[in-house]
């Protein structure tokens, strides 16, 4: 995936604004799947712990990136049940 999302950093990040004023206010919470070894799976209500745990290093872009596409597809689902 190549959607710019520099490790440890929020300023001007458009995968962490999507989750700060799209995909958390729509869905409530959040859940970014993991492999074990780096943690697993973690879920999150609110978006300052996921910023929190952006800007320490717990989460890798990749992670970020995958969970995003994931959730903006449940996000945009009924849309193209309807449209199509």
């Amino acid at each position: 995936m190549s959607a710019y999302c520099p490790a440890k950093d929020i300023e001007g990040n458009p995968v962490t604004e999507l989750f700060k004023y799209h995909i958390l206010p729509r869905l409530g919470s959040v859940t970014i799947k993991r492999p074990e070894k780096f943690g697993g799976d973690v879920t999150y209500e609110r978006y300052d712990g996921l910023e929190a745990d952006y800007l320490a290093g717990k989460m890798h872009p990749l992670d970020l990136k995958k969970s995003a596409v994931e959730h903006l597809n449940a996000i945009l689902e009924p849309v193209r049940e309807k449209m199509g």
